[in-house]
């Protein structure tokens, strides 16, 4: 009866076969505790996760970090190059 396939509703208390294996939350889902890989905070806390190889995951406010911080690293590469080559007087700009 070990592999038996009850899907009760119960919280899963007998089940001690394969699945995966370190998630003792009492959940009667497959699906593992997703924590995020960046900020350690899991699915609950923070919502949904965009799931990566290897058991990675992301929550959408590292994402937002992560895209602010590529933003930023992009202007400052920008930043190199002057956006005018000569910047007119307000004397030049009134003329």
């Amino acid at each position: 009866m070990a592999s038996g396939s009850n899907n009760s509703g119960n919280d899963g208390g007998g089940r001690s076969g394969s699945g995966s294996g370190s998630g003792g939350s009492g959940s009667n889902r497959k699906r593992k505790q997703s924590v995020c890989s960046f900020c350690g905070k899991t699915h609950r806390e923070v919502g949904p996760m965009v799931e990566g190889p290897r058991d990675a995951y992301i929550c959408s406010n590292c994402v937002d970090l992560c895209h602010n911080i590529i933003q930023q690293e992009k202007r400052k590469a920008s930043g190199l190059r002057p956006l005018f080559h000569k910047i007119p007087l307000p004397r030049e700009i009134t003329e």
